[in-house]
């Protein structure tokens, strides 16, 4: 067993948002996976993107907003949880009182890096 604790994981800034990577090839020694935990700041997105080749899933810890799709459009609160495809073009948005926390696992692991 390896153990982290989220106070001792570095803060990645990303584009609206931070991430700290609580585990992963890199960190803890994740073989399939990162997980970490993204804090966005009210009124924040996250910009659209794709993982080429990672699934995602989510968790809504804290805050509200909404999650979009290609091809769809859900509300989010605490407690929804997203499965998001490999190669599917998607956001989030905050649009809540307060910042919005939310725990992301991929698998295949992905290499979180920091804006340059």
């Amino acid at each position: 067993m390896r153990v982290t604790d989220e106070k001792e994981a570095k803060m990645i800034q990303l584009p609206g948002r931070s991430f700290r990577v609580l585990g992963d090839p890199h960190s803890i020694g994740n073989k399939h996976i990162t997980f970490g935990l993204a804090e966005i700041p009210e009124g924040s997105s996250l910009p659209w993107h794709v993982h080429k080749e990672a699934e995602e899933a989510i968790y809504v810890v804290k805050g509200t907003g909404s999650a979009y799709s290609d091809t769809e459009t859900t509300a989010i609160h605490p407690g929804t949880v997203l499965a998001i495809e490999a190669k599917s073009n998607h956001r989030i948005l905050n649009e809540g009182k307060g910042e919005m926390k939310l725990l992301c696992a991929f698998s295949p692991p992905v290499k979180i890096e920091p804006l340059k």
